[in-house]
């Protein structure tokens, strides 16, 4: 599974939860996201530099499936996302087996989780296409 880090320190008894969004491609705006990963209960492991590692001890919610865009299609746009988990958060309405089709503000509303606290976006291309074409991985914030 992937590692996470946040910038930053963080309090010690905060948690967060941490989710892989595919977006699909730039061609089509109309595909529904597809989750990649979702898990909570991470702490912060602030050691004094600008950089906290996530870490946790529990499952997660959705277990971690690595990305990958269908040959012959353009890039598709992958979203992490990190929420402050809040003490009312509730993850037992939380379907393991509906990973496409997913509303990410659905399952914001449904958890009692806040709007996300930070996040990236990076593109993605299929391992098959010319190193060469228009995709490209893009850092944002």
């Amino acid at each position: 599974p992937p590692v996470f880090a946040l910038n930053g320190t963080y309090d010690s008894n905060e948690t967060f939860l941490v989710g892989i969004f595919d977006l699909g491609n730039a061609s089509s705006d109309s595909a529904p996201p597809t989750v990649h990963f979702l898990g909570g209960n991470f702490t912060a492991n602030s050691s004094g530099d600008a950089l906290s590692m996530l870490t946790n001890s529990t499952p997660a919610l959705l277990d971690y499936t690595p990305p990958g865009a269908p040959s012959g299609t353009d890039a598709d746009r992958f979203v992490y996302l990190v929420f402050n988990q809040t003490e009312n958060a509730d993850f037992s309405s939380v379907s393991t087996s509906q990973t496409q089709n997913f509303s990410i503000s659905d399952f914001i509303n449904q958890t009692g989780l806040n709007a996300p606290i930070g996040g990236t976006m990076v593109w993605l291309k299929p391992a098959d296409d010319d190193v060469n074409s228009n995709a490209s991985s893009v850092p944002s914030s």
